[in-house]
């Protein structure tokens, strides 16, 4: 008997020394993984609208089944005129979860850049391709009604990562929606 309360009392001293530890990691840890996530959020608006000056505008988004919209950021150029809105986007239809992305539409509704931010879950070697500028780059000038095509893209196509279409239906999906959705706002 006195052998389990001495067991007990041991475990519950390590338990409570390894939940002291994880607090205070966390404590520590927490606003520089803030100010890291922030900031690549920040370089992500200026990799799809360089040399822009953002504030922050709501505009016509709103959540679906599979995207959440994070921030909205209205971009407008040195003399201050407009010349689109930045939208980070979470779509959660990749292959294997949640896939973040800052996607530019110019005032004339064509997709002016796309930067994948997180693709954690995806397949390495496979879906994690979509963080390639490759992939990402074949947005650009793209507008609504966007599709993917595993032959060579043409026109309004997207050239699927090959052995990953799950992942390219999710961002080819995910930036059709921000499109449709800016179109019907405008």
């Amino acid at each position: 008997m006195k052998q389990i309360i001495k067991n007990t009392v041991v475990l519950l001293v390590i338990t409570l020394i390894a939940g002291v530890s994880l607090a205070a990691t966390y404590a520590i840890t927490k606003q520089p993984i803030a100010d890291a996530e922030q900031k690549a959020e920040t370089e992500a608006f200026l990799a799809v609208f360089p040399d822009a000056v953002f504030e922050d505008y709501e505009g016509p988004f709103q959540d679906t089944d599979t995207i959440t919209i994070g921030s909205v950021k209205k971009a407008k150029d040195a003399a201050g005129n407009e010349i689109g809105i930045g939208v980070k986007v979470t779509t959660s239809a990749g292959y294997g979860g949640d896939i973040v992305m800052v996607l530019g539409i110019g005032t004339d509704g064509s997709v002016t850049g796309l930067k994948i931010l997180s693709a954690a879950s995806e397949s390495p070697g496979l879906g994690a391709n979509c963080l390639k500028p490759e992939f990402q780059e074949q947005f650009a000038g793209k507008t609504v009604n966007l599709t993917y095509s595993k032959t060579g893209a043409r026109d309004n196509e997207i050239d699927a990562i090959s052995g990953a279409t799950i992942t390219t239906r999710a961002v080819t999906n995910a930036v059709n929606a921000v499109l449709e959705m800016y179109e019907g706002g405008n």
